[in-house]
C-alpha cells in the first residue's frame, strides 16, 4: 500500500448509546490493515473519522450471464447489452439508527483495457434502491453468525440468487435513477492506467436514510428484516454506454490486470463514506484522527515488569522518554512511523512513571503505574 502514515486514536465508544455527529467510514479491516486514508492518489480522506471496519460485503452480478463477480462493478459497457449491477452491506450500519446529510460509496477504480472493457467512458443510468438481505444470511442464522473474515462474498455473491435477470425483483426499497458519466479507462492493455489511485463516488444518502430509518435500532417500522443492501442496478439496452469496475475485494486479494499501479496492494478499497447524526448498538469504533501525532495509554496498567507503548509520530522522526516520578530518565530511544515499544522496568520500583513522546514542537505525555 502506498502509505501515509495514520494516527489511531481507538477510543472505547460505548455500547448501546453511542452517538455523534461525524464523518463516518464503514470499510472493512481499514485500520487493522493500516491503510494510508490520507494518501492522494488514493482515499484522501480528511478529518476526524469514525471507522467501522466490522462485518461488510460488496459484489457484483451480469444480468446478460448470471456471472457472479468478487469486485463491484457496473455498467453495461460499449454495446450496452450486459447490465452489470453491484451492490453493498454492513452489519454495523444496520445496527444503526440516525439521519445521514451524505452518503457515498466509494472505490478505487480497476481500470481495464479495450479488449474487456473493465471501464469505458459513457453514461450510465444507475437504478439505486435498497433491499432486503436477510436471505444471504441465512446459511450462517443471523447477521452476528456472519465469517468476520468476509471472504464468504466472492464465493457466493448471494445477492444473485434471487436477483437474477429482473432487477425488480425482489421489492426494491428507495428507489430512484442516478445517472452517472463513466470516465475512459487505458485504450489498450500495453498503456498505462488513466486510473490508478483514482476513486468512484456514487451518492446513495436517500437510500442510506431508508435503512437508518428501518433498522432494528430504529424501531423495524418497514417490518423487514433489518438486514439490508445497498444496490446499483443497471438495465441492458437503456443507453448505458459506459462501465465501472472497481477493486473491492474484502477478502484482501488482488489479482494483476495488465499494467495496473493501483493505490491498493490487496483490493479492499470499497467503503461508504457517510456524514450523519447516528446511534449505534455496536459494541465499539474506531476514532480516527488524521494527519496527528498520538500517543497510547501503556498496555497493561498497571503492570509488573513489561509494558507496551503505542505511538505514531505522523512519519516524523522523534523520541519516546520514560521517567521516575523524581524526574530521573530511566528509559530513551528514538522513534519513527506507527509502532510500539516494550519496557521491561525490571530495574525499577514500584511506582508512578512518566512517558514523554517529543516529534519535532509536539510533546505528548501519559502515566503509568509499575507494581512489584
Amino acid at each position: 500500500m502506498k502509505k501515509v502514515l495514520v494516527v489511531l486514536a481507538v477510543l472505547g465508544l460505548c455500547a448501546l448509546g453511542y452517538s455523534a455527529t461525524a464523518n463516518h467510514v464503514f470499510w472493512y479491516n481499514a485500520t487493522t490493515a493500516a491503510y494510508g486514508l490520507t494518501a492522494s492518489p488514493g482515499p484522501n480522506l480528511q478529518g476526524t473519522l469514525v471507522v467501522h471496519e466490522g462485518k461488510m460485503a460488496s459484489g457484483g452480478i451480469a444480468q446478460h450471464t448470471g456471472a457472479n463477480y468478487a469486485d463491484f462493478v457496473f455498467g453495461s459497457g460499449l454495446d450496452d447489452a450486459q447490465g452489470r449491477c453491484a451492490w453493498f452491506w454492513s452489519k454495523e450500519l444496520c445496527d444503526m439508527a440516525g439521519t445521514a446529510t451524505s452518503a457515498k460509496y466509494r472505490a478505487e477504480f480497476r481500470d481495464g483495457y479495450s479488449g474487456s472493457a473493465f471501464c469505458n467512458a459513457g453514461p450510465i443510468a444507475v437504478h439505486r434502491g435498497v433491499v432486503d438481505f436477510q436471505g444471504n444470511l441465512d446459511f450462517w442464522g443471523s447477521a452476528d453468525a456472519v465469517d468476520n473474515a468476509a471472504n464468504w462474498k466472492d464465493d457466493a455473491n448471494l445477492i444473485g440468487s434471487f436477483m437474477g435477470f429482473n432487477i425488480m425483483d425482489p421489492e426494491i426499497k428507495a428507489s430512484d435513477t442516478l445517472n452517472f458519466t463513466a470516465p475512459a479507462g487505458r485504450p489498450s492493455e500495453i498503456d498505462a492506467s488513466l486510473l490508478d489511485g483514482q476513486f468512484v463516488e456514487l451518492d446513495c444518502t436517500p437510500q442510506v436514510n431508508w435503512i437508518l430509518q428501518n433498522t432494528a435500532a430504529a424501531g423495524n417500522p418497514s417490518g423487514l428484516s433489518g438486514q439490508y443492501a445497498v444496490v446499483f442496478l443497471v438495465t441492458p439496452g437503456m443507453g448505458s454506454t459506459g462501465k465501472c469496475n472497481t477493486y473491492t475485494s474484502e477478502d484482501g486479494v488482488r489479482s494483476a490486470l495488465g499494467n495496473d499501479n493501483p493505490w491498493t496492494q490487496d483490493g479492499n478499497s470499497g467503503h461508504l463514506l457517510l456524514v450523519g447524526d447516528l446511534t449505534s448498538v455496536e459494541k465499539s469504533a474506531a476514532k480516527v484522527a488524521l494527519n496527528t501525532v498520538s500517543l497510547s495509554q501503556n498496555t497493561p496498567n498497571p503492570f509488573m515488569p513489561h509494558t507496551s507503548i503505542a505511538y505514531n509520530t505522523n512519519g516524523k522522526s522523534g523520541s519516546l522518554k520514560i521517567f521516575d516520578a523524581t524526574g530521573r530518565q530511566v528509559h530513551t530511544q528514538s522513534v519513527n512511523g506507527k509502532s510500539s515499544i516494550e519496557w521491561n522496568a525490571g530495574n525499577n520500583v514500584s511506582g508512578i512513571y512518566m512517558y514523554r513522546l517529543t516529534v519535532g514542537s509536539q510533546v505528548i505525555s501519559k502515566k503509568m503505574i509499575l507494581m512489584k
